[in-house]
């Protein structure tokens, strides 16, 4: 049977979920003062290639300046690898920089980026119609 957990932590804190977990997480931070965490969910045979991926996202999000609190790697993923020195991060960075002389086009992928890669939020951000955010 197994044990149950200390009466002084909520059953989110020891919960399998990691959506009760991030709760609890973040419900710690506001309690306590200023925390930073990077969160890395993965499957139980990847634990040690995510625990080095939540090291260097923390160290990003040092790096970066952020403020203080939990940070998941979705929330992260583009500003992460850009920072990252491989071919993949080259291959972005020069699609990127094909869009300069296209500031419409830059601007919409900034708005898309900031909107959670949400077409519709995109769309009601530049007061456009979902398709124009589409065919940008």
């Amino acid at each position: 049977m197994p044990e149950a957990a200390p009466s002084s932590l909520p059953a989110a804190a020891t919960s399998k979920s990691p959506y009760a977990q991030q709760h609890w997480i973040d419900s710690a931070e506001a309690a306590r003062g200023q925390l930073t965490a990077a969160v890395v969910v993965s499957e139980l045979d990847r634990i040690p290639e995510s625990a080095a991926q939540a090291h260097e996202l923390l160290a990003f999000v040092e790096a970066s300046g952020r403020a203080p609190g939990v940070y998941y790697l979705p929330d992260l993923d583009v500003e992460y690898q850009i920072a990252r020195d491989d071919s993949a991060t080259r291959r972005i960075a020069n699609m990127l920089d094909s869009l300069e002389d296209h500031a419409e086009l830059l601007d919409t992928v900034r708005a898309y980026l900031a909107n959670d890669m949400s077409r519709r939020r995109t769309a009601r951000r530049l007061y456009v119609h979902p398709d124009t955010v589409d065919h940008r």
